[in-house]
């Protein structure tokens, strides 16, 4: 037996009553028996109906909760824009400088860079809590840091100028960003240059 809320007007029918998923109705039941005593199911019923919508909320949550951490490969990727309208030819990798400042060759600037570079932990890897909670309490890094995303910017930097011919790159800005819960990622903005 379900409760019907009164008429506002007379002579008019009761609103047709909203649908309610199980789970929702199973918690309404429960509700009502315990607050208004409607129902008159025994104790043990909706007790038993609350602790299954219980657990299977709290499963859900957790299924969700690890669908959502990150696990995917590491990512590392560039992008760039030319300067001007001389192309070169792509070159090898191996064959790029880095420059933190600027070098004292004669250069020149043929466009501009910028890099990404986040190191990914593995699922088992973020659900070991107690290796976490050890390297928490000793000091130490656990998992991939910044020295694994700045490795990786830089390779996603050699590839991106080798590609556009500049066989340097001059790191005009650089920076450790959050960008989840868990993750950082280096990014870095550089001047492609040939020398």
């Amino acid at each position: 037996m379900t409760p019907t809320v009164p008429s506002r007007q007379k002579g008019r029918p009761d609103p047709e009553p909203r649908k309610i998923s199980p789970a929702g109705r199973i918690l309404q039941e429960a509700l009502m028996t315990k607050c208004y005593s409607f129902t008159h199911k025994p104790a043990s019923t909706v007790k038993g109906a609350i602790m299954r919508t219980t657990k299977s909320l709290i499963l859900s949550a957790v299924i969700l909760s690890l669908a959502a951490l990150p696990c995917f490969a590491d990512v590392s990727e560039a992008t760039h824009v030319l300067q001007g309208d001389e192309a070169y030819s792509p070159i090898d990798e191996s064959q790029v400088k880095i420059f933190a400042f600027k070098p004292n060759v004669p250069f020149k600037v043929i466009g501009a860079i910028e890099a990404h570079g986040m190191a990914k932990s593995g699922l088992l890897d973020q659900l070991d809590i107690l290796s976490q909670l050890g390297a928490a309490l000793a000091n130490e890094s656990y998992g991939p840091g910044e020295k694994e995303d700045m490795a990786l910017a830089v390779r996603a930097l050699k590839r991106e100028a080798a590609s556009m011919g500049a066989n340097g790159v001059i790191i005009l800005k650089q920076a450790q960003v959050r960008v989840g819960p868990n993750a950082t990622e280096r990014r870095i903005i550089g001047a492609a240059i040939r020398y």
